[in-house]
């Protein structure tokens, strides 16, 4: 157990504004599942971690403590920190973006382009060429589970970088951006000259 400021309980603030007791356990679940159950790195976290909590601390606050936690334990010796990191800054992305709770699966790429298309941050014109039917198939192709691959410090860049944004509100998921690329590619290698009609 963390061993928080003795006789006082620390109050988390919820994204919506709601107040809650700290709960160690559901944080605990949440670590947990980054190190795979291994409790040698969960309890390193959790060490690590404790005297950054504070009262009336912010869940957003909290969780990116946790993910710098990680980070800064990354090392040639303890490299599984790079994947426990990459792990929970996927979490934080998957809620932030579209309020996922869990990772391995995305919105249907639809949900994205009509967002995009509302905002004006892609082309309808070009995605009116494409079919539900081939938007299905688009989407059937996408693998959530390839956001694994990267390290964290690739996560990181790519979905600050290259991910589109709404305002200061990120739109897309990492391979929803590599999905839109290659619509985009295709468009143009296919749809332009010869092919337009």
């Amino acid at each position: 157990m963390l061993n928080l400021v003795e006789g006082k309980k620390h109050i988390i603030i919820k994204r919506d504004g709601r107040e809650e007791p700290f709960n160690e356990e559901k944080l605990r679940k949440v670590i947990d599942w980054a190190t795979e159950g291994k409790e040698v790195f969960s309890n390193k976290l959790l060490e690590g971690l404790n005297i950054k909590i504070n009262d009336k601390m912010k869940i957003e606050v909290l969780y990116d403590e946790l993910i710098n936690t990680a980070v800064n334990m990354i090392s040639t010796l303890y490299p599984v920190y790079d994947t426990i990191a990459e792990k929970l800054y996927l979490m934080k992305i998957y809620k932030e973006t579209c309020g996922l709770k869990k990772i391995g699966s995305y919105p249907h790429i639809k949900n994205f382009l009509k967002k995009g298309i509302k905002y004006k941050i892609y082309d309808k014109n070009i995605i009116k060429l494409f079919t539900d039917k081939e938007l299905d198939k688009i989407n059937s192709m996408i693998d959530p589970n390839r956001d694994l691959l990267f390290t964290y410090k690739g996560l990181a860049i790519f979905y600050k970088k290259y991910c589109k944004n709404i305002g200061n509100k990120k739109l897309e998921l990492p391979q929803i951006t590599y999905m839109t690329a290659a619509m985009f590619s295709f468009y143009d290698d296919y749809y332009k000259g010869e092919n337009k009609d």
